[in-house]
């Protein structure tokens, strides 16, 4: 589970040939569980941030 603010947001790393019965899963589990709608969103990882230094000039 995440914190900071993301009411119990929780990121589930899943192969992709098995993520749309994860989901299907889950969304029926989270109801009968709570009686609330889950919402679930599917991402596929890409390149992550770089740091990038930025030249700057002295103050006169």
């Amino acid at each position: 589970m995440t914190g900071g603010g993301f009411a119990g947001c929780v990121l589930a790393l899943v192969n992709a040939d098995v993520a749309e019965r994860f989901t299907d899963t889950v969304i029926r589990a989270y109801h009968t569980t709570t009686g609330t709608d889950a919402a679930v969103h599917l991402s596929r990882p890409v390149a992550g941030t770089s740091l990038r230094t930025i030249p700057v000039s002295p103050l006169r």
